[in-house]
């Protein structure tokens, strides 16, 4: 037998809602887009980085190729504004000209005629560096050797124990009777 109770069409336990679906999906989607959208950007600078980085024969090689008859005094690998180059000081004709190389193509990115004055100004700025630098070492390295110390003492010293041993049950221990001034 069926009962009219059977007959009634049921309601869903969870009633959709497109337009929240919909929307929410528009928002996943415009947030992904500028992703994407920076993605072969990055991709190419990531793909630029990821050259390795001229060894100083290679990077001599390629100034003596575009600078004719250069005469390397000087060479590093340096972070100058913010990026990697590789920086020569080279003496051409009259002078000593600064010569910047893009570190990973060997092309010549800046070249600048630096007077004697500047030459040495730079050198000594360089040498402050180095002795900065020195300087930082050998604290840190004081600083270790303190915290070893440090932590060579603690662990020497006796670590306090707490007895935890219960207390027996009976009679409290007898206290101290005054003395009497006899």
């Amino acid at each position: 037998m069926v009962s009219g109770y059977d007959l009634v069409p049921r309601e869903p336990m969870i009633k959709e809602k497109p337009m929240k679906r919909t929307v929410a999906s528009l928002v996943l989607l415009l947030a992904a887009t500028p992703a994407f959208a920076a993605a072969p950007a990055k991709q190419s600078q990531k793909a630029h980085q990821a050259l390795p980085v001229l060894t100083r024969a290679q990077a001599s090689a390629a100034l003596r190729a575009q600078v004719k008859g250069a005469k390397i005094l000087e060479a590093e690998l340096e972070k100058e504004a913010g990026r990697l180059i590789w920086s020569f000081d080279v003496e051409a004709g009259s002078g000593i000209t600064e010569v910047w190389l893009n570190p990973r193509t060997g092309a010549v990115i800046k070249k600048q005629a630096e007077s004697a004055a500047k030459e040495k100004q730079e050198m000594m700025g360089e040498h402050s560096e180095r002795q900065a630098a020195k300087k930082d070492e050998r604290a840190e390295e004081m600083k270790e050797r303190a915290d070893k110390t440090a932590d060579k003492a603690a662990a020497a010293r006796p670590v306090p124990t707490l007895n935890l041993a219960p207390a027996k049950m009976g009679t409290p221990p007898a206290q101290p009777q005054p003395k009497s001034g006899n």
